[in-house]
């Protein structure tokens, strides 16, 4: 659950706001699952973390409002759950505010006794994570190189010092007297003279892989691939640019097609097939219901396949 939590987390705000997600949430807090209910409000608390006092405002109705009735949930996991958003909301537009105040009325003295322990529950979680020592691992020492003994000293004598005088004198003479011969440069060779070849490029088809879904080739080269992996019919309802139903349709057909496939045959197709969802209808498509159910077949394909590293 927790890597399935992390992805869900990554798409507020990278992909939707919450406000773009306020009607499913109210469906599923409304969920005959207890679960359902749990998880949807311990994902809107975590989204409240890490949103914007800004961005949340329009919302705080909303957000109030749900908590406080699934307070009273039957389910004591719903009930802890709600009062997480609560507190998450407190922390955000500040504890005594006047936003907050009639809500919290609302309270009877053990629910805000509740309500103030979650507080601080939640804010020595932040502190804890603030706090958290980053390892760094130390560079070795340096040992300096060991400085040299410097050879000993010659002290040259009498004799030497007048026969290296009069040496000196000789190649002064030679160089006044000998004529200063030009530079010869050297005959170029047949190599030389023959034209660089530049070196052609071999450029191969691009690879693509599962790793990296991000450094596959170009859109026109992957649509050439996608013909040959999925339904014409099926490829036109994902790249419909306008009708959102269709793109959603066309989605749910891609599931169901995957799903219908054994692993040896998905294992061959996989790649080209994520490759071209990356871009029709990608995982930035404007309508929330398209990626939702985009998510969930990545989810399930996930949990199913072995194609994948879990």
């Amino acid at each position: 659950r927790n890597s399935v939590d992390a992805a869900l987390d990554t798409m507020v705000p990278a992909l939707f706001k919450l406000k773009d997600i306020q009607k499913d949430l109210s469906d599923s807090f409304e969920d005959k699952n207890p679960n359902v209910r749990c998880q949807s409000l311990l994902f809107l608390s975590r989204c409240i973390s890490r949103s914007s006092t800004k961005s949340i405002t329009p919302l705080i109705q909303f957000m109030l409002t749900s908590a406080l009735n699934l307070g009273e949930d039957s389910d004591a996991k719903v009930r802890n759950a709600a009062f997480s958003v609560f507190a998450a909301v407190a922390l955000s537009i500040g504890e005594e505010s006047k936003t907050l105040r009639p809500y919290k009325m609302k309270l009877d003295k053990v629910k805000l006794k509740k309500l103030d322990a979650t507080i601080t529950a939640m804010k020595a979680e932040a502190l804890a994570k603030k706090e958290e020592p980053v390892q760094e691992t130390a560079a070795p020492a340096v040992q300096p190189p060991a400085a040299r003994s410097a050879p000993p000293s010659k002290t040259p004598s009498a004799s030497e010092g007048r026969l290296s005088a009069i040496g000196q004198k000789k190649k002064k003479a030679v160089r006044r007297i000998a004529p200063k011969k030009k530079p010869v440069s050297a005959a170029p060779t047949a190599a030389q003279n023959a034209p660089a070849k530049k070196a052609k490029a071999v450029v191969g088809p691009p690879k693509i892989t599962v790793q990296d879904v991000s450094e596959i080739s170009t859109y026109d080269i992957i649509s050439s691939r996608i013909v040959d992996v999925l339904p014409e019919d099926m490829i036109a309802k994902l790249s419909e640019p306008k009708q959102w139903k269709l793109r959603l349709q066309g989605v749910t057909d891609l599931a169901a097609h995957l799903e219908a496939m054994d692993d040896e045959e998905l294992g061959s197709k996989l790649e080209t097939i994520f490759a071209y969802v990356q871009h029709k209808p990608s995982f930035s498509d404007s309508n929330f219901q398209v990626l939702r159910k985009f998510f969930q077949m990545i989810i399930s394909l996930v949990e199913k396949s072995s194609h994948f590293s879990k």
